[in-house]
């Protein structure tokens, strides 16, 4: 199995994942390893106990992570329907 080196993650390509998952498994106690798929990321193997630091250092934050939308939603709550489309993007009045 290559492993691939990129930004500091170790990656290996989805088809070695499966020809070789136990040299996958043994790659990750070293730290995670990015599996990709036509170069594309798609899953990440790592050890149980590095999720769980993940996880509890998430929980132990002062501000915990937030999903996208929570982020984006207004401060007092619901869906802000006020939203004005710029020119370029607004319906044209058509003459027949």
């Amino acid at each position: 199995m290559s492993l691939i080196r990129k930004h500091g993650l170790r990656k290996v390509t989805a088809s070695e994942f499966n020809q070789n998952t136990s040299a996958a498994q043994r790659a990750a106690q070293d730290g995670p390893v990015v599996v990709v798929n036509r170069e594309v990321p798609t899953y990440v193997l790592m050890t149980y106990q590095d999720y769980q630091n993940i996880h509890h250092a998430s929980e132990d934050a002062a501000e915990p992570f937030i999903s996208l939308w929570d982020a984006v939603q207004p401060s007092g709550g619901g869906i802000d329907t006020d939203l004005v489309l710029p020119e370029r993007h607004r319906p044209r009045e058509i003459d027949l």
